[in-house]
């Protein structure tokens, strides 16, 4: 050994058993079974949302989120697809001729997961690029530990090198899969090979001994601690960064090198065995959880192809359903490999449900809705014929409105009543009105009656003994008086007519026959007067002859006109009195023409 070398303790051997103990020993982490259902409750947009941040925020260690919110949004558009189908096939479309309306968040999903794949197969290779990196330079490291031990004329100069390159070796690094054990074994052989071939100050090797030592025991006291923690899941994550800090933690002397790992491993395996305990526990729990799931989805399945044609029928089965959903709830986890596919089941079950149960509610809110715009309408016109001013009118329209009324079906309860009421009360004020109106007329007419009796007696009273055209002013101011009065009683109204024309055309035919005879006497004297004056006496018959023509052109008017009209109802005989008196008269007049025309071709 040269002055420059220094000199220290022996070096320690790392027992190989305790390299394969590190090596077998491995944790299982504990289930996420509570991210399922919470992507299971989104709607598409909250799921691509998801998507997208995923995607900013670079996690991609979230493949199996990513699955799981693809097989989400999928449910969901298998769901909205075949209730297109199922509302295609019931408008009539042939189920071939289906086409699903396309979704846009579908096309941005599929972009978005492409994105995903993508970008993680960079990652992972990028990842196992690094790891194979970090592999090279540890077994970079092993091969320069390899070079100093064999370097044993300067070993002791080695020793700052040799412990600066088990620092870098410690440093935390991923390695690809399987080889993190070799590459330790390597490491614990090159370092094994080094001590033994060091030549150390013993009190430096003591003293390395002894701080190691130190630092092994207290994870044996933190190992023996979790032997009775609470959560055997935690405590054996717990127990791997144990094992890590005793891997790279120096050797320990060699008289209790065996013993201390010993009672380290003892530690580990009560640690893992009640690690084994709950997992064997929880299968069995996880598969009396399955049964209990299936037993469920058979009675949703019963439920749900049943036939539902009321309320009553929905609202028994909707309890029915929600006493399963409840029952789910308590049922725990099933084993992972069916817990997604028994939740899709179990929630499409439940969607078809409901959505079922919805369809027929919207179907008869529907025509309930459609029934209560109906009574609304016929609300609004009832109304508007509580202003009409032909009250019979009204009153017939609102009963015509009473008898659609009753055509028309059920509303909703909590506005049938307030519906009926505002119809009844528009209804109740029309027949009010009406009433009211009616009974104004029999006053009305009734004082009408009294008049024209007064008018008939004063007809009657007229004198017989003077000429009758002394009476004439007399009777047409009672007639234009007649006329201006109004309606009287409808039972009294034909005989009260009756009479009054009767006196009427008894007055207008004594008037007219002495009327007649005082025309042609008068018609006569001119036509003495014109004789033999051929220009005069041809010029008086062109006018009388046209007068003839225009009064039988009026006759023949008058009754082609009576086969226009309809003398069926009650009013109706006094106008075709009025008709065939006007008839008459004119008539009368056409004689009275003719027999003026032959008294000039005589002349």
């Amino acid at each position: 050994m040269n002055e420059n070398e220094t000199k220290l303790p022996e070096e320690e051997v790392v027992a190989p058993a305790e390299a394969v103990a590190v090596e077998t020993e491995t944790v299982v982490e504990p289930e996420a079974n509570g991210e399922m259902p919470r992507i299971h409750e989104m709607d598409k947009q909250q799921l691509v949302d998801t998507l997208k941040e995923i995607l900013a925020e670079d996690r991609m260690n979230a493949h199996r989120e990513v699955t799981a919110i693809k097989t989400a949004f999928y449910a969901l558009r298998n769901r909205e697809t075949t209730a297109e189908l199922m509302a295609f096939i019931d408008e009539g479309g042939a189920p071939e001729a289906f086409v699903a309306t396309p979704c846009a968040l579908e096309e941005e999903a599929k972009v978005l997961i492409a994105q995903f794949k993508e970008r993680r197969n960079a990652y992972l290779e990028a990842e196992e690029k690094l790891r194979r990196e970090n592999l090279e330079k540890k077994q970079a490291i092993v091969a320069e530990l390899e070079r100093l031990a064999g370097d044993i004329d300067n070993i002791n100069n080695h020793y700052p090198a040799f412990r600066k390159l088990q620092d870098e070796f410690r440093e935390k690094a991923e390695l690809p899969q399987g080889a993190d054990a070799d590459v330790w074994k390597s490491f614990q052989k090159a370092v094994e090979t080094f001590y033994d071939q060091l030549k150390m100050h013993k009190e430096l090797r003591d003293l390395d001994y002894k701080k190691n030592l130190e630092v092994k025991k207290q994870l044996i006291e933190e190992a023996k601690a979790l032997e009775t923690a609470e959560d055997p899941i935690e405590a054996v994550a717990k127990l791997q960064n144990l094992h890590i800090q005793w891997r790279e933690t120096g050797p320990v002397p060699k008289e209790v090198r065996e013993s201390v790992w010993e009672e380290f491993k003892t530690s580990s395996s009560v640690i893992n065995k009640r690690h084994q305990e709950v997992f064997a526990k929880r299968k069995e729990a996880e598969e009396a959880a399955q049964a209990a799931k299936e037993a469920i989805i058979a009675k949703l399945e019963e439920i749900v192809s049943r036939e539902f044609n009321s309320f009553d029928s929905f609202e028994s089965a909707t309890k029915e359903v929600l006493g399963l959903q409840a029952e789910w709830k308590e049922t725990g986890y099933a084993p992972k490999k069916t817990s997604a596919k028994l939740f899709s089941t179990y929630r499409e079950l439940c969607d078809r449900f409901f959505t079922g149960k919805n369809q027929y509610y919207k179907s008869v809110k529907a025509e309930k809705t459609e029934n209560y715009d109906k009574k609304l309408r016929l609300c609004e016109r009832a109304e508007a014929l509580v202003e009409l001013e032909d009250t019979a009118e009204a009153l017939k329209q609102v009963k015509m409105l009473q008898e659609e009324w009753k055509t028309v079906g059920s509303v909703n309860r909590k506005v049938s009543e307030e519906v009926w009421k505002r119809f009844n009360t528009a209804c109740t004020a029309v027949f009010e009105r009406r009433r009211a109106v009616m009974s104004e007329v029999r006053k009305e007419e009734n004082a009408n009656l009294v008049a024209k009796r007064e008018i008939i007696e004063s007809l009657k009273a007229l004198p017989a003994d003077v000429d009758p055209r002394e009476n004439l002013p007399l009777v047409r101011e009672l007639q234009n008086k007649w006329n201006s009065i109004g309606f009287v009683p409808r039972k009294v109204m034909d005989e009260l007519r009756a009479e009054y024309r009767t006196l009427c055309d008894n007055f207008y035919n004594s008037l007219g026959e002495r009327g007649s005879r005082v025309r042609m006497e008068k018609f006569e004297r001119q036509v003495s007067k014109i004789k033999g004056d051929e220009r005069q006496v041809g010029s008086e018959r062109q006018r009388l002859v046209r007068q003839l023509d225009q009064k039988r052109n009026e006759l023949k008017t008058m009754e082609n006109n009576l086969g226009f009209f309809n003398f069926k109802t009650s009013g109706s005989n006094s106008m075709l009195k009025d008709i065939e008196r006007r008839q008459q008269r004119v008539k009368e007049e056409i004689a009275e023409l003719e027999k003026k025309i032959a008294l000039l071709a005589k002349d």
